[in-house]
Order: structure tokens, then C-alpha cells, then sequence
């Protein structure tokens, strides 16, 4: 009761303190610095390493394990996963927050080839992939309608010269889409 009794009598008092804090809150607000697309450093690395025409099984004691036990011994590695397909190995390395990634990426490098002699010498290069947010695509957009799909896919290529004409457009892709292809029967004759 005594918080209510203080404000009702003081209510000038109380009124400027309100007053205070909207103006102080409206101005903090006002000067936080905001971005549209901040640069979000996600402490995640992949090591895909293809192998065609293996099994699962295979691709873990073949790949996968070689890879898991030189990952075990990494500074800030906070989590270990690891999927073996067929034809290709998947080792999803997560670091601690903290960690600085370019140190991180460099380290797994190292791993990677200190793992490399005990793979199978004809299983493709490991490719070490880190998860960037600015490399996801701030736009998709799709090209459809009835006409002949050649033409539609003219159609997305000349919307892709368009756009990466646009200053700050990093990259475009094209995805999707018939390729045209030649067939040539000779006789052999």
C-alpha cells in the first residue's frame, strides 16, 4: 500500500519520472543501430566428402569414422554429427559461439588432411562447407507460364542479365529449366 499512498501523493513527481523514462526510452530507441541484413556469424562447418558408388555402410568406415576421429580432438567444438549415404559423407561440425570461425574453418582443414591417408585414395576431395547467412538468396523469384520451355528458359536468363546489372547485386543463379541438347546418329557406313 505504501507505493500506491507515495504515487498518489506525489503524482507530479511520478508523472515526471513516467516523462522521463518514455523520452529516454524514445531516444535510445532512435539511436540503436539497426541493419536490414546483419552479418550473423553461424559457428557451424560441413565436411561433405563424395564417394561414388559405396554403400552407406562402406561410406562410415571408410569416410566418416576416419574424419570423426581427427574432429574429436577440436578446441570448441561444442556438437559432432555425422551421416553416411550412399555415394557421400556428411560430417556437421558445431562450434562453441565464441569461436572465431575463420580459425575454426582453418583447424578442420588441418583435420582433414591429417584424416586424408586413411580414406580410400579414390574417394573424391572433402569439401569443407561453412554455413554464412550472407549467402543465403534475399530473393527467389520463378519464371512460369505457357509457352515453350526453351523460351521460358531465355526468358530467366535475360531477367538474370537484368538483375545483375543492378549496383550491389552479388550474384544470380539460374536454376530449373530444360538445356538444349544435339543428338547426332551417324552411319556407320
Amino acid at each position: 500500500m505504501k507505493p500506491t499512498k507515495f504515487a498518489i501523493e506525489h503524482a507530479t513527481t511520478v508523472y515526471v519520472l513516467i516523462f522521463m523514462i518514455i523520452v529516454g526510452g524514445t531516444i535510445s530507441y532512435l539511436r540503436l543501430p539497426r541493419e536490414a541484413a546483419p552479418d550473423i556469424a553461424i559457428p557451424i562447418v560441413i565436411v561433405s566428402t563424395p564417394y561414388f558408388g559405396v554403400s552407406p555402410a562402406d561410406m562410415e568406415t571408410l569416410v566418416t569414422r576416419p574424419l570423426e576421429k581427427e574432429f574429436k580432438g577440436l578446441r570448441s567444438l561444442k556438437k559432432m554429427t555425422s551421416t553416411s549415404a550412399e555415394s557421400v559423407s556428411l560430417v556437421t561440425l558445431e562450434f562453441e559461439p565464441d569461436v572465431v570461425i575463420e580459425d575454426a574453418l582453418q583447424r578442420v582443414r588441418d583435420r582433414v588432411d591429417k584424416a586424408k591417408p586413411e580414406m580410400p585414395p579414390d574417394a573424391e576431395e572433402p569439401e569443407i562447407i561453412e554455413i554464412n547467412a550472407s549467402d543465403w538468396p534475399v530473393l527467389v523469384a520463378n519464371v512460369s507460364g505457357d509457352m515453350d520451355p526453351l523460351r521460358l528458359k531465355e526468358l530467366a536468363e535475360d531477367i538474370k542479365d537484368d538483375i545483375e546489372k543492378i549496383p550491389g547485386v552479388l550474384r544470380v543463379d539460374v536454376a530449373g529449366g530444360v538445356e538444349r541438347e544435339i543428338h547426332v546418329e551417324a552411319e556407320p557406313a
